[in-house]
């Protein structure tokens, strides 16, 4: 071995045993080589607050997002969408919408963006108008690439200025979830996926939501909702929304009950 590399690795074996010394014994060390443990009183007070943001900033995380359903925000653990984790919606016939429409409504006249995100342009704004959501924070995003609609979706995702993201995305892969994940905790806000039903079969999400027709009153739209997935709890049983075609967030939501062979033909009927 060459006389420079000895001399590295002795300096780097002699450093290691000091730390190992100033762990064990709490021996003070030379404040050149070493670097003494940070401790609250050592702290200055801009690091301080710093530190009491980032963590006030991980609380709200945990919080819930709810969605202005009181029946079915209720029998959510965390009383709605998770921030800073991925929400999934799983339809056959791209009806996601009708479950995050109060959701959308109520951020935007709170004055925070919604960012609504589909390649074929499915949103149609006089309908968020006519439900009471303020146009002036809703971002339309309509990428012409699948790679476009991923790269939008993730910044929106890791935008803390973005209080909700619905994009609407198919065939992602296993990779591309986890990194839209890790985004979604960067962000910390609300962030949903809405996916075709046939893409049951992995995903990343701490919230999915399996939504399918439901045949129920002439006046109303009504959706069988499967909660199958929930981070950190076992699932509630289904919930039945029903929206009224003249106000559409006056939205109801009860148990479902279990499904019999006939109501399980009417539901594939109807979709």
């Amino acid at each position: 071995m060459p006389r420079r590399l000895r001399s590295s690795a002795r300096r780097l074996a002699k450093n290691t045993k000091d730390c190992i010394l100033h762990q064990n014994t709490g021996i003070q060390m030379s404040p050149r080589r070493h670097i003494q443990e940070a401790t609250p009183s050592t702290l200055p007070s801009w690091a301080e607050s710093l530190l009491a943001s980032k963590a006030g900033a991980a609380s709200s995380f945990k919080e819930g997002l709810p969605l202005g359903i009181p029946g079915f925000d209720t029998v959510l653990p965390s009383g709605g969408l998770l921030r800073g984790a991925i929400s999934e919606a799983l339809s056959p016939s791209g009806m996601h919408m009708a479950a995050f429409l109060p959701l959308v409504v109520r951020l935007t006249k709170e004055g925070k963006t919604a960012a609504l995100i589909d390649s074929n342009i499915c949103w149609y704004p006089p309908a968020f108008a006519r439900a009471g959501a303020d146009l002036r924070y809703v971002m339309l995003v309509s990428p012409r690439r699948p790679r476009e609609l991923l790269w939008v979706t993730e910044q929106c995702f890791a935008s803390e200025a973005i209080a909700l993201t619905i994009a609407h995305v198919e065939g992602l892969k296993d990779l591309e979830l986890r990194r839209l994940g890790l985004m979604a905790e960067n962000g910390g806000n609300g962030c949903v996926l809405l996916r075709p039903l046939h893409e049951l079969h992995h995903s990343a999400a701490s919230l999915r939501l399996v939504i399918r027709p439901w045949p129920g009153k002439p006046d109303k739209q009504s959706f069988h909702v499967e909660i199958a997935r929930v981070r950190g709890a076992l699932p509630p049983p289904p919930m039945i929304l029903e929206f009224d075609h003249e106000s559409p967030l006056a939205v109801s939501a009860t148990a479902a009950l279990p499904l019999s062979a006939g109501d399980t033909g009417k539901a594939a009927a109807s979709a």
